[in-house]
């Protein structure tokens, strides 16, 4: 199906589920500035520690956009949002759980 063949209200619902989606995952790492105290609790480690994290987190990201750019090249773009969507709400569910699952 051509772009030019879909129906105006549904190019702009497309975009902005997009949107929206787009936004609420690229904050999901980010949590855990805001809620530092209760993460720092849950691993049971130190400001320290957490900051070593955190800089892991920018390195494997680093890492990632590399990768990202040469399957993005290579792979369908709706597969590639599909595939994103789903791992990204998979592992946002497990973080939401985390101090549920680590206690255990």
């Amino acid at each position: 199906m051509e772009l030019s063949e879909i129906k105006p209200a549904r190019k702009w619902l497309m975009i902005v589920l997009l949107a929206f989606f787009g936004r609420a995952i690229a904050n999901v790492p980010y949590l855990r500035e805001v809620y530092y105290d209760q993460v720092i609790q849950a691993l049971h480690i130190t400001n320290t520690q957490l900051g070593l994290l955190s800089s892991a987190v920018g390195i494997a990201s680093l890492v990632g956009y590399f990768f990202g750019g040469f399957l993005a090249d290579r792979i369908s773009s709706k597969k590639m949002i599909i595939a994103s969507g789903i791992c990204g709400g998979a592992f946002t569910l497990w973080y939401m759980t985390f101090p549920y699952s680590f206690s255990q």
